[in-house]
């Protein structure tokens, strides 16, 4: 007699283009179907372009926006649904995900924590997101730096995270897909993510004229879009980069390898980074990585194997090894095979599935036995 399917719902601030986000997309394809039917809710702006197989997906969002009672029409769902668990995502789905978890009655449910260092941690929203994960019966950290981070803060404790890193999809990210052809013409630079201040592209633009200045000719491409936007193209004119930096907005992430193909190296000036998915990407594609040496970004990139990690605020020293790597294609080819065999052994999105699986048949296998949290381990 077949075992009933369980039904898993992800509840994610917004499906706009991002690292969590395409992360989710290839955890919901790749879960076991006969074991677990997943469906997807998001809560604010439009979701991303999805190409087949495209999981079940629910916009609750009010016309794109975020609506404060937003957890009532959730919680009715859930119950409509038959939940069997609720995992959440990003700060706001934490919050009224968890709420709307308890009324519609699912005790099972699990925060992923995608972030660790946030300079918004100590505000409001981020304090009743903190509260919601110790109602979680587990909190997924998607590196050891973001679970120390949890237990510092006394967020929760350390027996209820489980360290899942995210994973890549190493047959989309296949530099093979992509042969590398001869170009005439400058190195082109690459650098992906919300065009905010953690991702630090308005220092980035600046070390980049620093690298014109001492090769005479590059390019650079900026995958993202986010409010500083303007702030970026006003230093792309006083810089005087016009034409040779890009701000190419938001990349479908299907698209995104064939982006990865096209560029000499990956840059990433973050300020925190709970993990680095567009590194880790990066490096699955074979090209090298230039990064701050902080949180996830330190246990992904191997210093002078896979890439070169340099502190954000050091920009003649990012200057000098942007340089370095580009007067030294043997050395960038080496880093670049190093890092999809680092990718290849840690870090698939295989490895990742099957961690949060044997987590769900962990919460889900006793019958109810472990449906609300106990106090003592909240």
């Amino acid at each position: 007699m077949s075992v009933p399917r369980k039904t898993i719902v992800h509840v994610i601030t917004t499906l706009e283009p991002g690292g969590a986000q395409s992360l989710l997309i290839d955890v919901a394809r790749r879960c076991d179907p006969e074991k677990y039917r997943i469906v997807i809710v998001y809560l604010h702006g439009r979701a991303m372009e999805i190409d087949a197989p495209r999981p079940e997906i629910v916009d609750l969002s009010r016309n794109g926006r975020i609506s404060p009672f937003v957890f009532l029409p959730l919680a009715r769902l859930l119950r409509r649904e038959k939940a069997d668990l609720v995992h959440t995502h990003l700060v706001h789905a934490d919050i009224f995900g968890q709420w709307a978890a308890w009324l519609g009655g699912v005790w099972r449910r699990v925060t992923s924590r995608h972030y660790g260092i946030d300079h918004k941690e100590g505000t409001r929203i981020y304090r009743m997101a903190d509260r919601a994960a110790r109602g979680a019966m587990a909190v997924v950290a998607v590196s050891r730096s973001v679970a120390e981070h949890l237990v510092l803060r006394q967020v929760v404790r350390k027996n209820r995270i489980a360290v899942i890193p995210n994973g890549i999809d190493v047959e989309r990210f296949d530099p093979s897909r992509f042969p590398r052809r001869e170009r005439d013409g400058p190195p082109v630079l690459g650098a992906v993510g919300r065009l905010h201040p953690q991702k630090g592209f308005v220092p980035l633009l600046e070390i980049f004229r620093g690298v014109i200045d001492a090769i005479g000719e590059a390019r650079l491409e900026i995958v993202g879009e986010g409010v500083l936007r303007t702030h970026l193209e006003a230093g792309i004119r006083l810089l005087g980069l016009e034409g040779r930096v890009r701000l190419l907005g938001a990349v479908p992430f299907e698209r995104m390898p064939e982006r990865y193909a096209s560029w000499d190296l990956l840059l990433m000036p973050s300020r925190w980074e709970g993990f680095g998915l567009a590194a880790a990407e990066a490096m699955a594609m074979r090209r090298a990585v230039v990064a701050s040496p902080i949180e996830g970004l330190a246990e992904l990139v191997v210093p002078g194997k896979t890439g070169v990690l340099i502190p954000p605020g050091a920009q003649q020293d990012w200057i000098d090894g942007i340089v370095d790597l580009l007067r030294d294609p043997d050395r960038r080819a080496a880093m670049g095979a190093a890092g999809r065999d680092r990718i290849l052994r840690h870090f698939t999105i295989e490895r990742t599935v099957d961690a949060l699986e044997r987590l769900y048949d962990d919460l889900l296998g006793d019958d109810g036995a472990r449906s609300r949290p106990r106090k003592r381990d909240r």
